[in-house]
């Protein structure tokens, strides 16, 4: 599928007229060149302070020895942020979420990851925007299902996303083991055809010259008794 005219333009607009990046982190993410983009764009023109992650998959690994991230050939987040914070970074993990049930706030885990999400949006702490739901209760609510609505969105992207991509993986191995297949009956009956035809070469060499023939009967014979056998001279 093609993308949309101007799709990077559309992008760049919406990127410069927000105030946080939030990033999907997964190892699917992390080898899309658009989302390496995205992030690169942040980084260029916003604070990396105001880029938020939230880990859907694989692993974010902080050393806090060399402040930088472990195994970063598995890690979730792309090679443009290696070295690029000073300290762990801020992340929720909604790794859990893999169903509706997962991604509502009947669940207590994912109200506390959402909440905490909120609370780096207003930048307060998670404790202090819980304890304002008591005198704001209608707009923190309202805020809260906003970010409960678009984290459900994008877990549900990314899942698919990853489903896709499997799928797409599996039909690439099932062509190439057809290929394959096809590859090696194409070469038995190659061989197939070249050992008559050394037979046939043996019975009309038989008179004149018989050890020739000997030898052209026992090459077509070893190819009729392995076919997948390919011929290197």
């Amino acid at each position: 599928m093609k993308a949309a005219p101007h799709l990077w333009s559309n992008i760049e607009v919406a990127l410069s007229q927000s105030e946080y990046l939030i990033y999907m982190a997964s190892p699917l993410s992390a080898s899309s060149k658009w989302a390496a983009k995205e992030v690169e764009y942040w980084l260029e023109n916003k604070s990396i302070d105001k880029l938020l992650i939230v880990l859907t998959d694989g692993d974010i690994l902080w050393d806090d020895v060399s402040n930088t991230f472990l195994n970063k050939d598995k890690n979730s987040l792309p090679d443009i942020l290696e070295n690029k914070f000073t300290e762990e970074p801020f992340y929720i993990d909604l790794r859990f979420a893999r169903t509706e049930q997962d991604i509502s706030l009947l669940n207590p885990i994912f109200n506390k990851e959402v909440l905490k999400l909120a609370a780096q949006l207003h930048g307060k702490e998670p404790k202090d925007l819980a304890g304002e739901e008591v005198t704001e209760h209608h707009k923190v609510i309202r805020l809260r299902n906003i970010i409960v609505s678009v984290l459900a969105l994008l877990v549900v992207l990314s899942s698919s996303a990853a489903w896709i991509a499997k799928k797409n993986l599996n039909e690439a191995r099932k062509q190439k083991n057809i290929a394959v297949k096809q590859e090696k009956i194409a070469i038995e009956e190659k061989n197939i055809a070249q050992a008559n035809y050394l037979i046939s070469e043996a019975k009309s060499a038989a008179e004149n010259d018989p050890t020739l023939a000997l030898r052209l009967a026992e090459a077509g014979m070893a190819l009729q008794n392995d076919p997948a056998l390919v011929r290197q001279s």
